[in-house]
């Protein structure tokens, strides 16, 4: 299983426009599952798609960050 948790951006120009973080699970099902975090923040952001992470794969937050291997695609293959 492969899970992707990109990395916050704004939606949009102006100072009052939210974060939104894309979030890619491969090897979950048949289907390839994509998600999105939005929030006014970038840590609530990557808060909020932490948990959708955690929750759709049925484990804890330490467990899953134990198994995780961070940086961009290139650096961790």
């Amino acid at each position: 299983m492969h899970v992707t948790i990109g990395m916050p951006h704004r939606r949009g120009s102006t100072e009052d426009v939210q974060y939104c973080c894309n979030i890619a699970i491969d090897g979950l099902s048949t289907d390839p599952v994509r998600l999105q975090a939005i929030s006014p923040s970038v840590g609530q952001t990557l808060e909020i798609a932490l948990s959708a992470v955690t929750q759709r794969l049925d484990v804890g937050v330490n467990d899953f960050l134990a198994d995780a291997h961070l940086g961009s695609p290139a650096r961790t293959r």
